[in-house]
């Protein structure tokens, strides 16, 4: 089950006796928790395990108001096979609900072939998707939205934090919403770690931002241990996008770049800025660049700004 399919589902009312959910986006995951919940109309139990519920799913009382059931990373369970074809089927839960929630699940793994068409991946969402629901939950410009998310990784429980202080820095100093944001983006207010910058600072690159990608260097970056950490993730990157935008797969992206499905809808969002030959050719020049750098003979600063410099 998509994250789509599970949406239109609940939008309907239709639960399902069982969820499985894994993926790093807590956060939104977390809001789909809480709309099985109101749907199921009772309380949420959270036991350490599944089997510590299950003589309990088997002898609930008819008259006793519905549960939900929220375990997380009950490795046990995965072992559990000769159990699993009846929770699926709902047979124990009677009226109450369980949900699953894995940080990961190898999809080698018996666990999750055998329950494959309810597994739903949270993955992170798209700068612009987030963007979409900081403007629903602060008013923020979707432009400005953008940035945030990738200030803060893309991870929706981060922006909701660093949406808050801009929120209650409006608030304090009767300001608008995106003078609040301006605002602490200059006093440095939202955290954003040098890794985030990075990520930015790359993708500015491979969306031929210059400006964007001018002002993240010159406010966040120094020194040649920067510029090769930058160099790294912008090989990692650029190789991502050659093998994405050259596939002749499309139908299979997974399979055939070996990327995961949260790496492809990253780099699906850097495709088509630059051509397969200039990719290529990017490519050598980062390894010369870095070479170069490590050997004395390019200094970082103008390494990075010749990257940048590539954009225009």
């Amino acid at each position: 089950m998509n994250l789509v399919e599970l949406k239109d589902s609940l939008v309907k009312g239709i639960l399902s006796p069982l969820y499985v959910f894994t993926g790093p986006e807590v956060a939104i995951m977390d809001i789909y928790v809480h709309k099985i919940l109101e749907l199921a109309g009772g309380a949420m139990s959270r036991p350490d395990g599944v089997v510590d519920v299950y003589r309990l799913l088997q002898s609930n009382n008819l008259i006793a108001k519905p549960k939900c059931y929220v375990i997380r990373d009950d490795k046990n369970w995965m072992q559990q096979e000769n159990l699993w074809p009846a929770l699926i089927a709902g047979k124990p839960q009677q009226k109450d609900t369980v949900i699953l929630i894995y940080q990961n699940i190898d999809k080698r793994s018996k666990f999750y072939k055998a329950h494959e068409k309810i597994i739903v991946e949270f993955d992170r969402l798209s700068s612009e998707v987030l963007a979409k629901y900081i403007k629903n939950d602060i008013g923020l410009d979707v432009k400005l939205g953008i940035r945030l998310a990738e200030m803060c990784g893309n991870d929706y429980s981060r922006i909701r934090l660093e949406s808050d202080k801009i929120v209650h820095l409006a608030a304090s100093r009767g300001i608008p919403i995106e003078a609040a944001y301006h605002a602490a983006i200059k006093e440095r207010a939202i955290h954003s770690s040098k890794e985030e910058n990075v990520f930015t600072l790359v993708d500015a690159i491979l969306k031929k931002n210059p400006v964007n990608a001018m002002t993240i260097y010159a406010e966040s970056f120094t020194g040649a241990d920067d510029a090769l950490m930058i160099l790294s993730a912008l090989y990692t990157a650029a190789r991502s996008v050659l093998l994405v935008q050259g596939s002749t797969d499309r139908t299979n992206l997974t399979t055939s770049t070996g990327l995961t499905g949260w790496q492809i809808k990253q780099t699906q969002e850097r495709t088509g800025y630059y051509t397969t030959e200039a990719l290529v050719q990017l490519l050598s020049q980062i390894q010369e660049l870095d070479t170069g750098i490590k050997t004395g003979k390019i200094e970082s600063r103008l390494a990075v700004d010749f990257l940048i410099a590539l954009t225009m």
